[in-house]
């Protein structure tokens, strides 16, 4: 069975980068009541950051699609 890779496109991510910058953002203004700050600002760095990764590298794909049967139908 032959497997190929999907990724995330590059608008989609710049508008999911910019989406985790605002959170941030948010986060830094108004302050959490619920989890420590510093753990809202890593969790925001480390998603712009995978973000943009599996966005514009090459090897940034994050889904596997498999071909199943006659209809080649791919599955997760």
């Amino acid at each position: 069975m032959s497997r190929w890779q999907k990724g995330i496109s590059k608008p989609k991510a710049v508008v999911t980068a910019v989406i985790w910058v605002a959170m941030i953002v948010l986060a830094l203004v108004k302050g959490v009541s619920t989890m420590p700050l510093w753990l809202w600002v890593a969790l925001g760095v480390v998603g712009v950051g995978i973000t943009l990764w599996a966005g514009f590298s090459k090897r940034g794909r994050n889904t596997w699609f498999q071909k199943t049967g006659p209809g080649g139908n791919p599955t997760f």
